[in-house]
This record gives C-alpha cells, sequence and structure tokens, in this order.
C-alpha cells in the first residue's frame, strides 16, 4: 500500500487549520442549537400536557361514579349488533358497502 504526502507551506497550512478550527466551532453550534431546540419543544409539550390535566377536574367523587355505574347498567349492544348498525350507517349516510 502507498502513501500520499503533501506538504504545505507555512501560510497555507495556518489557513487549513484556521477553517478546521471553523468548521468545529460550527458544528458544535448547530449540535448546541439543535439540543436547545429539542428541549424547548419538549418544554411546550410537557407545558401543554399540564395545560391538558389542569382543564379536567373531579369535584365530587361519588358523582363520578354513579355516572360509571349508570353507563355501564345503561343499554349497549353486542358486537354483532354494531356490526350491523355501522353497516347500516355506512350504506345510508355515506353510500358505502363495508
Amino acid at each position: 500500500m502507498t502513501s500520499l504526502t503533501i506538504r504545505l507551506n507555512k501560510e497555507t497550512e495556518s489557513l487549513l487549520n484556521q477553517l478546521s478550527e471553523l468548521l468545529q466551532q460550527s458544528k458544535s453550534t448547530l449540535a448546541r442549537e439543535a439540543i436547545a431546540q429539542y428541549l424547548e419543544q419538549q418544554l411546550t409539550r410537557h407545558q401543554a400536557k399540564q395545560q391538558l390535566a389542569a382543564s379536567f377536574t373531579c369535584n365530587n367523587k361519588a358523582d363520578v361514579l354513579q355516572r360509571i355505574a349508570e353507563s355501564e347498567t345503561g343499554q349497549y349492544m353486542t358486537d354483532e349488533e354494531y356490526e350491523h348498525s355501522m353497516d347500516a350507517f355506512f350504506a345510508k349516510e355515506l353510500g358505502l358497502t363495508r
């Protein structure tokens, strides 16, 4: 295997070294900016989740439990009845056959 050695004059070598340093700084800057942007997005998402969680309130646990019990004892459809009703809906409203 052969190798090639290029000798540069001091001025060219200095310019290449400066360029290399600038490229390294640019990569570091880009990485920091990307990390900062990612963290800002995560913060925004976290704040949105907190706002959503704060928008739900339960003043009376007994009322909630009563509503759950009422919904569970109410009328419900079997899977077959649901499929039939959905087929009818798609046929009537959308003109589609499922």
